[in-house]
């Protein structure tokens, strides 16, 4: 994995805004990886998790203009991400290409528990994945944002400001933050390692857990065993490792995304209209690895082959041959018209005229190359000279033109491409988010408002509405006149879709 470099972000950042077309390709190299193990990590799907990430590439393409320090985009976007996968994650009725539940597997924990608490050395971690996930079940038990706060700290190596900017809390409190997750983090792993074949080696821990109702390792297991571990020799024994935990999970590695995976999203934003020349992921990338760019200096490459401008001596022979057959032209003119002044003669007989000939098209990637256009000198008839009958004279002599006399110059400038559609927006609100389950003559209203959106959904008990914005009274599991909604929880969830993309908000309103 590409160690963090902000330095080189800032630096990317700058040159995107200045019109640099291959510096997002690169930001995307740079930061797909981690876009894609955040978003897979909360949703656990990894269709989801690839959608989430393309998401967040194309918002961070469009709302560049609001990253306020060019220097802190990898936490932006990792926050852009976020926010996706959980706006996916509450969404009702999402398919998913494995269950929402965590995801059976064959484990010896027994033998990746005595592994755990051996291991000296944290480059082990990254080779034996029961041992990874037995430190990822344990730290589950944190919760979402306890859990990325860590995460972002130990494997992404992001600063207390970027974890911060990430969950919307201020540098200290995700300092504070990260400082107790460590704490939490390593009596979860602790107690993980007491956990044999699913239930705990201790037949008077299992007789704890069960009193207390507990069947699953979660948050109320950690403490429970936390607590006996305490009064237990045989536990506290078992339960000491060698590598402090939080050593442990630093160690595991943030998962390379599947270079197809990668192709595709580039694809997609590409032709989204976000430059993405500069990614290795993409046919036409100029990044590391790609096919270096046809120099200025005489020849243009396009996918059809190699076209080349003319040389400076080949320009000059056509000169050349241009003026000779001009002053032959002229001679013979002279001749037929028998003027005292040849040079008069000539002044007065030759008319050039020349016509243009269309442009020929090539490759955007490649300078623009015109036909020579043609130059017809014409011998118009002396209307004094009765040699000469009425509408008759020499017929025209087509030469070629020498074109441009500077073929090795700069290539005309590309115009800038075209601006990314807006990102549609909206809010979605509910108030007040509680209502006692009694009878009463109100309930609670839902608000939404959207901007550039083609198409507006707001769907939940209750509420069916494609109105861009509104507000209605909801009541769930009412019926009749009076309101009288029934206990329980309900989500209320606004889609809107524009050229820009499809967003989502949710809402809950909670009856107890």
């Amino acid at each position: 994995m590409e160690p963090l470099d902000r330095v080189e972000d800032e630096r990317l950042v700058r040159a995107l805004r200045a019109g640099d077309q291959d510096a997002f390709g690169r930001l995307f190299d740079r930061w797909y990886d981690r876009v894609h193990d955040l978003a897979r990590r909360i949703t656990r799907d990894d269709a989801l998790a690839a959608d989430v990430a393309q998401d967040a590439f194309l918002a961070a393409w469009q709302r560049l203009d609001r990253l306020d320090d060019p220097a802190s985009f990898g936490g932006w976007l990792l926050r852009i991400a976020r926010n996706r996968a959980l706006d996916v994650v509450r969404a009702p009725a999402q398919a998913r290409t494995q269950a929402d539940e965590e995801v059976t597997t064959t484990l010896d924990e027994q033998a990746a528990s005595a592994r755990l608490a051996d291991l000296a050395d944290p480059a082990a971690v990254a080779e034996d994945h029961e041992v990874q996930e037995l430190v990822w079940s344990a730290a589950a038990t944190l919760g979402e944002r306890d859990l990325t706060a860590l995460d972002l700290s130990l494997r992404h190596g992001l600063e207390p400001a970027e974890i911060g900017e990430v969950l919307g809390i201020n540098r200290n409190a995700a300092n504070q933050l990260v400082h107790r997750m460590k704490g939490r983090l390593a009596t979860a792993v602790r107690s993980r390692v007491l956990w044999q074949g699913g239930r705990p080696a201790c037949t008077e821990l299992q007789a704890l857990l069960e009193a207390d109702g507990i069947d699953t390792f979660d948050a109320g297991a950690v403490r429970v065993a936390d607590r006996h571990a305490g009064s237990c020799d045989a536990c506290s024994r078992r339960r000491e490792t060698r590598l402090d935990p939080a050593q442990l999970f630093a160690a595991v590695p943030i998962a390379v995304a599947p270079v197809l995976l990668k192709a595709k999203a580039a694809a997609a934003l590409e032709a989204a209209g976000v430059p993405m020349g500069g990614s290795t992921c993409t046919g036409s990338g100029n990044g590391p690895g790609s096919a270096p760019a046809a120099a200025d200096t005489g020849a243009a490459t396009s996918r059809r082959g190699r076209r080349r401008r003319p040389s400076q001596r080949a320009v000059a022979l056509t000169t050349v041959a241009v003026v000779v057959v001009a002053f032959v032209v002229a001679v013979l003119a002279v001749e037929s018209l028998d003027h005292d002044d040849p040079i008069e003669a000539v002044e007065a007989a030759a008319v050039v005229t020349t016509t243009t000939v269309e442009q020929e098209r090539v490759e955007r990637s490649g300078p623009t190359t015109t036909t020579a256009p043609e130059i017809t000198i014409t011998i118009e008839p002396d209307p004094t000279d009765p040699a000469t009958p009425p509408n008759e004279g020499t017929p025209p002599v087509a030469v070629p033109d020498p074109g441009p006399t500077n073929p090795g110059g700069p290539p005309p400038q590309q115009p800038p491409p075209a601006p990314p559609p807006a990102a549609p927006t909206g809010s979605l609100t509910v108030s007040p988010s509680h209502l006692p389950p009694t009878p009463s003559a109100g309930g609670a209203t839902l608000s939404w408002t959207t901007a550039n959106a083609n198409s507006v959904s707001v769907t939940g008990s209750g509420v069916s509405s494609s109105a861009p914005s509104g507000s209605q009274t909801v009541c769930p599991g009412s019926s009749g006149s009076t309101c009288f909604p029934q206990p329980g929880t309900y989500t209320y969830v606004l889609t809107a879709t524009g050229p820009g993309g499809t967003i989502q908000r949710t809402a809950t309103l909670t009856v107890s």
